[in-house]
């Protein structure tokens, strides 16, 4: 008589053990810096089960770290197609798509790394990287915007600057250093003017040191490469008059580009026929920049005068990129290098060439800094001057600007009726969503608080307070979006402070919600009974998608036309009762409109049958094409 099993080979259980004993073993020797022996290990465990996620994920570290990046690369995809939700292997991944040069592809898997995973948590792989290969430059970069991102702008600050002093021809880590002078929110109001004198040190600092390095080819193209890398995206956040330290930055990298990648002259006389027409944008597909500016342009230029090329520079697509190429002459899309962009750019021989925003993509903020058509321009995507000697023109909207906008901008300002822009609703069903389930109250006046929470300043967070104390049974719904847990909590003290100040407890009034898909988001919207606008850096597609929801809209325009897109958008709908003076009156609107139920019934109807007049305005693509046609001459 024979046990069971008695003969045969070892049971799944059995196996599972083993291989995850060898895994073990290959950590261990890995952690200590013995590479051949971890790789030994891993091929052992690959033998055995070929697409284990793990195995070929560390496989792939460990052949990065030789410098093996090509095989390192595709060992960790294959670990990714085996497991997609792998926080882990996109960091790395990312790591080593960056070091091979794809910025654009290692910025998308830096992203889904980030989705998948806390941001905090995201900084251990990295530290456990610069352990075992403390050179690792790489790693070190997106280490310090991973701690930038999280709240710890010192040591952000830190290790960048220790980055650009090993390295002086490193301008990613020069930029970096300037720009972790710029906290992502602030604890009080006086600490944006000590950031503002600081970052403005920083950059004097890293220009004075740039003139005294050497023109030669291998430093030039490591200081082009850094060119973008990391944006003063947040600078304008802080609501002041950005235009000298724009101009700072720009006179920078303007000539950091400028050596790395001297402009041939452009012909001097214009092919006949139509106006030849570039728009260059990282954000051809779902995102604010294209539904606020770029679709109307696609949607509604008249193809009779103007001909279209399209120029999608980040290797993040989705249907709406997908469904481009028909709408152009010509639609580029890809992974391409900076020199291969510039050719396919120069080989359309644009007369004019369109930037939808300036300071959020990285390969666009590379391309605006050169001369690559006779005239180029820029719009309100990111609404802030470029600072660029190589921008000509800024492209806004005539409600939006304030009577002395033009100091505002290096570029000469160009001013479209209106909103400036043709924009089309999206059309999002609301999801079913359990809002109780998250602390919402549906008998409660529901303030929306939409905007991302680096736009809310500190000096205006009285609002919440003062408006509670009036209104008492209300709350005050803010999106917590993707920020990490630091800032998250950096903005919730602050609110807390507020509240106290007034003898009340921010928990009794104030819900931050997780993130919301688009048919959560319009359900969002569809919930709240007051839409209160941020002061400082006001709403622009926020606000637009808010509309067709009926919600009454509290705004106080500010000095910056970034402050004044709500303001704009209630002006072209002849809706003023909502809009305020001070924020005294800015407190009493949301207060009243809180405590008068028939008043807010009244202005969310008004709201609703008017929002068609913001819809498709003929007239601002009218005006951009009158001033197309211009350049024909």
């Amino acid at each position: 008589m024979s046990l069971p099993g008695k003969g045969l080979g070892p049971s799944r259980e059995d196996q599972e053990k083993h291989l995850q004993a060898l895994l073990v073993q290959a950590v261990h020797h890995h952690q200590r810096g013995q590479l051949e022996e971890a790789i030994s290990l891993y091929q052992q465990v690959l033998q055995a089960r070929p697409a284990h996620p793990e195995a070929l994920h560390l496989l792939g570290v460990c052949r990065q770290q030789q410098g093996v990046l090509e095989e390192a690369i595709a060992l960790m995809q294959q670990a990714l197609a085996q497991q997609p939700w792998f926080p882990d292997a996109h960091y790395n991944l990312a790591i080593a798509l960056k070091q091979v040069g794809y910025l654009e592809e290692a910025k998308a898997h830096l992203q889904q790394a980030l989705e998948q995973g806390e941001w905090e948590a995201a900084l251990v792989p990295l530290l456990q990287a610069l352990e075992l290969q403390p050179d690792f430059t790489d790693a070190a970069h997106i280490l310090a915007i991973l701690l930038r991102d999280c709240g710890q702008e010192e040591e952000a600050a830190k290790l960048f600057y220790q980055l650009w002093q090993a390295d002086p021809a490193d301008l990613a880590a020069a930029l970096g250093w300037c720009v972790s002078q710029l906290p992502l929110l602030y604890d009080a109001p006086e600490q944006i003017a000590s950031a503002r004198q600081r970052y403005r040190q920083a950059l004097e600092e890293v220009k004075a040191r740039w003139e005294q390095l050497p023109r030669d080819p291998e430093t030039l193209e490591q200081a082009a490469a850094g060119v973008g890398s990391v944006q003063p995206f947040f600078l304008p956040y802080q609501g002041q008059n950005d235009r000298e330290l724009q101009q700072l930055y720009g006179s920078l990298v303007g000539e950091v580009m400028a050596a790395r990648y001297p402009q041939p002259s452009l012909p001097q006389q214009r092919r006949p026929g139509r106006l030849r027409v570039g728009i260059v944008s990282g954000l051809f597909r779902d995102h604010s920049v294209w539904k606020i500016l770029t679709r109307g342009w696609v949607e509604a230029l008249d193809r009779s005068q103007e001909a279209l090329y399209g120029f999608h520079t980040s290797a993040i697509q989705d249907e709406i990129t997908r469904s481009l190429p028909s709408r152009f002459e010509q639609f580029v899309a890809g992974s391409r290098s900076l020199m291969e962009w510039q050719a396919v750019i120069r080989e359309a021989q644009l007369d004019v060439l369109l930037y939808p925003e300036v300071g959020i993509d990285p390969v666009c903020a590379q391309l605006a800094a050169l001369r690559l058509a006779p005239v180029q321009a820029m719009a309100w995507g990111h609404p802030q001057t470029s600072g660029l000697p190589t921008m000509d023109v800024f492209i806004s909207s005539e409600l939006m600007e304030p009577p002395d906008g033009a100091s505002h901008y290096t570029e000469q300002l160009l001013l479209l009726p209106g909103l400036g822009t043709y924009y089309i609703p999206s059309e999002v069903a609301p999801a079913s969503v359990d809002w109780q389930a998250w602390g919402v109250d549906p008998d409660r006046v529901l303030y929306l608080c939409a905007q991302s929470l680096f736009k809310y300043l500190p000096q205006y967070d009285e609002v919440f307070p003062r408006i509670a104390r009036e209104v008492g049974q209300c709350q005050f719904l803010f999106l917590q979006g993707r920020l990490s847990q630091g800032i998250r909590q950096r903005f919730w003290q602050r609110l807390q402070r507020a509240f106290r100040a007034y003898g009340l407890a921010a928990e009794d009034y104030v819900l931050l919600l997780p993130e919301l898909s688009p048919a959560e988001y319009a359900a969002y919207n569809a919930l709240g009974d007051v839409y209160l606008d941020s002061i400082g850096w006001s709403g622009g597609n926020t606000t637009l998608e808010a509309l067709p929801h009926g919600l009454p809209i509290v705004t106080l325009p500010g000095s910056l036309m970034r402050g004044r897109h709500t303001y704009a958008i209630l002006q072209q709908m002849e809706l003023h009762e909502t809009i305020a003076s001070s924020l005294d009156e800015y407190v009493q609107i949301a207060v009243r409109l809180g405590l008068d139920d028939r008043w807010r019934e009244k202005v969310g109807r008004q709201v609703k049958a008017r929002q068609e007049r913001v819809y498709r305005d003929p007239a601002p693509i009218r005006a951009l094409e009158a001033w197309l046609q211009t350049l024909k001459s």
